[in-house]
């Protein structure tokens, strides 16, 4: 673990990670013309992801390497979501989104992105299946390589999605801590702010995956 871009604790963009450090990724794609820079927090640099399907442009940034809070050992997320008609910032709405067979730590992340976001005047985003197992499939990958890196978002933007965005962790993290270590970027004035943009996003709808050494993958989508 640790607290320093670049060193130990928040990381946003591409790269990597051994498997005992806690890390947290980001990462965002939009459909041209948008070419926003979701940022970074890494002080090394990263290499872009391959654009895949034209006129998708995958941006990564690492420009920054400023001190962030420590962050706890035991929390990570990931996700994509469906959009919800007349969705709300009301969180309990957000949580009803989901049904009985949504697991519980999916379901805790879902729940406290959500409220971040109503805390921002941001409407809930709704957990949506086929996103959420591509999110599923990117931590069981990153579990299998004892890593953490970020996937290619084209796989959802074929899902009909006009823009993408990802926020990886690497192993130890429980949903609440890995939802608190995003928000908490919005503190951080010298830093790109990557993850946080990225869960108060305008997106609709997010995919949420875990591995079982608490790997998260959140795939937000709109």
């Amino acid at each position: 673990g640790g607290g320093c871009h670049g060193g130990g604790g928040m990381h946003h963009g591409g790269g990597g990670a051994d498997d005992i450090a806690k890390w947290v990724h980001g990462n965002r794609a939009h459909v041209a013309p948008i070419t926003d820079d979701a940022g970074s927090s890494t002080s090394s640099p990263v290499a872009d992801l391959p654009v895949v399907a034209s006129p998708v442009v995958v941006d990564t940034d690492s420009s920054t390497s400023s001190p962030v809070a420590q962050l706890p050992v035991n929390a990570a997320t990931n996700g994509p979501a469906t959009a919800s008609p007349g969705a709300t910032a009301d969180v309990n709405s957000a949580a009803a989104v989901s049904n009985d067979a949504v697991p519980a730590n999916i379901q805790a992340m879902l729940t406290a992105l959500n409220a971040s976001r109503a805390l921002e005047g941001k409407a809930p985003l709704t957990l949506d299946p086929e996103i959420s197992k591509l999110a599923q499939a990117h931590s069981d990958d990153m579990q299998a390589k004892q890593s953490m890196f970020h996937n290619s978002l084209a796989d959802i933007l074929a899902t009909g999605s006009m823009g993408a965005a990802q926020n990886v962790t690497g192993a130890g993290f429980d949903a609440e801590a890995a939802n608190a270590a995003f928000y908490n970027e919005k503190n951080d004035p010298n830093g790109e702010q990557g993850h946080y943009k990225n869960m108060i996003g305008d997106y609709t709808k997010v995919g949420i995956g875990v591995s079982a050494d608490g790997r998260w993958t959140l795939d937000f989508a709109k």
